[in-house]
């Protein structure tokens, strides 16, 4: 047994031959060179991965540089002539020139304050894929920050734009919820540079935010032209399917998805969104069992779980899922309307329609939450409120056959009480 503190490879006290350390190093020598060597690579490997991070920072820093000096360049030519005119006295515009230099003046510093607020922005926008939960991430003060940026970069001339600036402004407005103004960013950016995977990928989704159903397929089906095993543009893909009632496409997207990512908890809880939609509910429910063994305590999966066990009969423990839910995440609108459907399936009717009343505050005229209340309605016996709300669901999503399933039950119990 070695002495606590002395060397592995050091003779011990007890009369062992000294020759035994010098055929130890004999042996174990080939070890050591190939240990040293791994040592030194991950070494190296580690310093050429900050000198590329360093070369790549000084790359932007340049690059920003010269764009900025060729803003300064496309103002310079147009000062030094109104300076030139404004020093002659003898000019009879001279006022008026003088007048026109100073504002000129004017413009070129809010161009370089717009500049520098579109560096900044930049730097803390959210970079990659963007999904639902961007927005979500970001703490108050972070989305201040960000949307004082925004809006100070927005007089900036789109000469003085690149690709990566629209990118960069499509994904804070995305976080901040301006889906329209994210749309317009990720469009410039593509007039720049088409065949960019992730502003295609993150145009898509800005187009599923505004229910733009088509459109977001079309533009995923264009990115998967250039990658077609990508896995974030796949997972995207199913869920617009899922939007277009196209579940069974959507379920082979999710499988492609799963083969690329086997096990992601997101990809099996939106496949339980497909499944369930299907009809199929105890597939829906194992999937979404499976997604929350691999991430405990996800609030979307934990609320998609409640429904499903709402639909098998199961309703203290959908309620349960629900509440653990709005737990996460308080005052969460789809949540709000799930609990709603549960509670109304329980037979708390007030209680139900109180939810779902604050879900439409919190996102007016959404069509599943005008179907929910719909629901409870007729199960109040208001039925005349509940068709408006239903015909109102429908006008937004005509191809969804719960709503006309709805409808129907409605219409069937006016005419029985008529």
């Amino acid at each position: 047994m070695r002495k606590r503190g002395t060397s592995p490879l050091a003779p011990t006290d007890k009369g062992t031959d000294s020759s035994m350390s010098a055929d130890s190093l004999s042996q174990m020598w080939p070890v050591l060179v190939v240990a040293a060597a791994a040592v030194g690579g991950v070494t190296g490997f580690l310093l050429n991965l900050l000198r590329a991070r360093d070369d790549s920072k000084k790359a932007r820093d340049d690059a920003a540089a010269a764009r900025l000096d060729r803003l300064r360049d496309s103002f310079g030519s147009q000062i030094a002539q109104l300076k030139e005119l404004c020093d002659d006295h003898s000019n009879p515009d001279r006022e008026r020139d003088c007048e026109d230099l100073r504002q000129l003046r004017r413009e070129l510093i809010a161009q370089l304050r717009a500049f520098q607020e579109q560096q900044s922005l930049r730097q803390i926008a959210p970079t990659g894929p963007v999904d639902r939960g961007t927005g979500a991430a970001l703490l108050p003060s972070a989305r201040l920050e960000l949307a004082e940026h925004l809006q100070g970069a927005s007089s900036l001339s789109p000469a003085a734009l690149v690709a990566d600036d629209y990118s960069s402004r499509g994904n804070a407005a995305y976080a901040l919820d301006l889906f329209d103004e994210a749309l317009v960013a990720y469009d410039r950016a593509l007039a720049l540079r088409p065949d960019d995977l992730d502003i295609l990928n993150n145009r898509g989704v800005a187009l599923e935010s505004l229910d733009r159903f088509s459109d977001a397929l079309a533009t995923y089906d264009r990115a998967l032209v250039l990658k077609a095993d990508d896995p974030i543009v796949l997972h995207n893909r199913g869920n617009v399917l899922v939007r277009l009632g196209r579940l069974d496409e959507a379920l082979a997207a999710y499988d492609c998805c799963l083969t690329l990512r086997p096990g992601h908890p997101d990809v099996l809880n939106h496949r339980g969104v497909a499944l369930r939609r299907l009809g199929r509910m105890e597939e829906a429910l194992a999937a979404y069992d499976r997604a929350l063994a691999l991430k405990p305590g996800n609030s979307a999966t934990l609320n998609n779980r409640g429904y499903v066990l709402a639909e098998l009969g199961r309703l203290e423990e959908a309620l349960a899922d629900v509440d653990c839910a709005l737990a996460l995440r308080p005052g969460h609108p789809n949540f709000l309307d799930t609990r709603a459907f549960v509670l109304a399936k329980l037979g708390r009717l007030d209680e139900a329609l109180l939810d779902v009343d604050c879900a439409l505050v919190l996102r007016p005229g959404h069509p599943e939450f005008l179907h929910t209340r719909a629901f409870v309605l007729a199960k109040l016996g208001r039925l005349d409120e509940a068709l408006v709300d239903v015909d109102r669901a429908l006008t937004l999503r005509p191809a969804h056959p719960g709503m006309r399933d709805t409808r129907a039950s409605i219409l069937s119990e006016l005419e029985r009480l008529t």
